[in-house]
């Protein structure tokens, strides 16, 4: 499969450019373009929202910690999304930590406001209604994957959603941040790039990933990538 590509639109956030555009307008006073940088923690876990963020090119991550401070990611959130999905189900605060993962920029509005005006724009709230059902099937299936999944399976899987998200083929993050967001210690994560750079899958460089054979990246994938991206699909192709 190919990468999926970004919607060309000068909104730059898939659930913000299917609006018509008496509804843009309405939220368009309220919105706020922000650059992101990598590692930026936007909430903790149990911590009341302040904003709602929709990714343009930023790549935003929800984080599940132990009390030991063990973390694993459990999804991610790029330019079709909507970094918020509690609020949309009427929940005041995060139930995960959130941070953003990959550079870039994102929109934000203040929590109350996009409150009111979530009731007030009908398709606003049938997108981000039909959003959440594919986040939550990216939570379900992330948690598969990191309970049964091999280090390289996993790690092929996320990369293949990040690539998802970024312009280009290059991915600016370290392997410590990755080892992170699949839950695996950094030696193993050393190990694996190293195998999947032999076979020719990516360039690794300090800071930074190529993708250079995605088909190949695919194949080693485990089939969790396969859900996460239909669920995607069948959202990008129907928002509302």
């Amino acid at each position: 499969m190919s990468k999926i590509e970004k919607i060309n639109s000068v909104v730059g956030n898939y659930i913000l450019a299917s609006l018509p555009e008496t509804e843009y307008r309405q939220l368009l006073p309220h919105l706020q373009t922000l650059r992101m940088t990598s590692e930026t923690l936007i909430y903790q876990t149990g911590e009341r929202f302040e904003y709602v963020y929709f990714p343009t090119t930023a790549m935003f991550s929800w984080i599940a910690m132990t009390r030991d401070g063990e973390r694993v990611e459990v999804g991610v959130v790029g330019w079709e999304g909507i970094v918020g999905v509690p609020e949309i189900l009427g929940y005041r605060v995060s139930p995960f930590a959130v941070e953003i993962e990959l550079p870039g920029e994102a929109i934000r509005i203040k929590v109350e406001k996009f409150r009111s005006l979530l009731n007030e724009l009908p398709l606003l709230q049938t997108i981000a209604f039909r959003y959440t059902y594919t986040a939550m099937t990216q939570l379900a299936q992330s948690s598969v994957c990191n309970r049964f999944h091999t280090v390289e399976e996993r790690m092929t899987r996320w990369l293949l959603m990040a690539h998802d998200r970024t312009e280009g083929n290059e991915l600016f993050l370290t392997q410590e941040i990755l080892a992170g967001m699949i839950g695996a210690r950094r030696p193993a994560v050393s190990i694996v790039i190293g195998n999947l750079q032999k076979s020719g899958l990516l360039r690794a460089e300090r800071g930074k990933l190529t993708i250079i054979d995605r088909q190949g990246m695919e194949k080693t994938s485990c089939e969790c990538y396969r859900v996460i991206r239909e669920a995607f699909e069948q959202f990008i192709k129907n928002p509302d």
